[in-house]
């Protein structure tokens, strides 16, 4: 159903789209000669265009206020306003709006970004000018337009700013981590040489096991099973796995208590070496180590200090095919041995400023989810604005 005054369109009489074109690398510079030359979406990560290209033999052009959509390969789908004059490769198209107002044509092609992404297909992801094109909206009266598009800016405000507080707080607890867990910082009272010592002085390393798949009444238990895909620097929570008794008896997997540091021996990617700590009483599979820590040392410490030593503990695996981590390995991992008390005033710190991080984080994803609902409503008339009058 239209809403009264609104009509149906398609992109195609609403706006003019320009494919883009390459230019051959050697004729590109990085010494800022001609225009600035975009290639994809590597050069607007963040939802910021960041020029490292330039040329003298740029073919296609977009301008400010044409909104900039990926339509080959990697981020197929993923747009972003044109603030000024580029030159664009075949990567990209620009819509440059002729009939609508642009902020109603950039958030129009902001709620197909789903349905692009789906379109895309092949071993070299892509969509045509036809599915930009062809694309149906509803479209209000210009007033209407503008007002739609002014309360959709309100929101993205807010999720920048929201974005940049999560950045700094990372940025913070990136610095406070490299100083307290080196000793660089000290809190009052706390004064001396720290110990140092190895993992396997500091805690039992063990690993688990992974029952037989083919016998069913060893799966779907009530012992929740980790591998190393669920060991992501954070507190694991719930398992996607879980075991029987009975699976348990009959393989060398074992239960660990919540608190337990786990790390990752081996696994795809970028998976070896990283940390997690159990936040409930689980099982592991043989990939994951198990660091039972002696009652004297503080676990949160612990694992912050490994979290932090990720690359260093990652580049101690065996050589071979897969460059796997060992209990040997791990056991032998130097670490520092402040007095306990420092050691929980450390840690203490360091999850306050996780906990602002996550409280950052789930504002964000309310804001954009929030934000959604609000676009899917606005741009169908489902939910009208009210437009002052001239």
């Amino acid at each position: 159903m239209v809403p009264d005054g609104w009509r149906k369109g398609c992109f195609r009489q609403e706006i003019e789209l320009i494919s883009g074109q390459h230019v051959d690398a050697n004729m590109t510079n990085t010494v800022g000669q001609g225009e600035p030359y975009l290639t994809g979406p590597a050069d607007f990560p963040n939802n910021h265009i960041i020029v490292t290209k330039y040329t003298t033999n740029g073919k296609k052009f977009s301008r400010k206020g044409d909104i900039l959509i990926v339509v080959k390969g990697s981020g197929t789908g993923k747009i972003i306003r044109s603030n000024k004059t580029y030159a664009i490769s075949r990567q990209l198209m620009a819509a440059r709006p002729t009939k609508i107002t642009e902020g109603y044509a950039y958030y129009s092609l902001a709620a197909n970004v789903n349905k692009y992404e789906n379109s895309a297909a092949g071993f070299i992801p892509g969509i045509s000018r036809d599915d930009v094109l062809n694309t149906q909206l509803l479209i209000p009266p210009l007033p209407e337009q503008r007002k739609i598009a002014g309360i959709l800016q309100t929101w993205d405000r807010a999720i920048a700013t929201t974005e940049k507080l999560i950045d700094a707080s990372k940025q913070q607890k990136k610095a406070l981590m490299q100083q307290l867990l080196t000793g660089k910082k000290r809190f009052a009272g706390f004064e001396g040489e720290w110990a140092a010592g190895r993992v396997g002085t500091i805690a039992a390393v063990k690993s688990g096991g992974t029952p037989s798949r083919t016998n069913d009444s060893y799966w779907n238990g009530k012992i929740p099973w980790v591998t190393t895909a669920e060991i992501k620097f954070e507190t694991i929570k719930a398992t996607s796995q879980s075991i029987t008794t009975k699976g348990l008896k009959n393989s060398s997997a074992k239960v660990f208590p919540k608190g337990t540091i786990l790390i990752a021996m081996y696994g795809q990617g970028k998976t070896r070496g990283q940390v997690a700590k159990l936040g409930i009483r689980a099982s592991t599979n043989q990939a994951c180590a198990a660091l039972l820590l002696k009652e004297e040392y503080d676990c949160d410490f612990y694992y912050y200090y490994l979290m932090s030593e990720y690359q260093n503990i990652r580049g101690m695996a065996n050589e071979g095919g897969q460059q796997n981590l060992s209990a040997g390995i791990i056991k032998n991992i130097t670490v520092p041995i402040p007095d306990i008390a420092e050691q929980k005033k450390i840690a203490r710190a360091l999850e306050t400023t996780i906990r602002e991080n996550e409280i950052y984080s789930t504002k964000l994803t309310f804001l954009i989810q929030e934000k959604k609902a609000l676009m899917q409503q606005l741009l169908t008339g489902k939910r009208q604005v009210k437009v002052d009058a001239p």
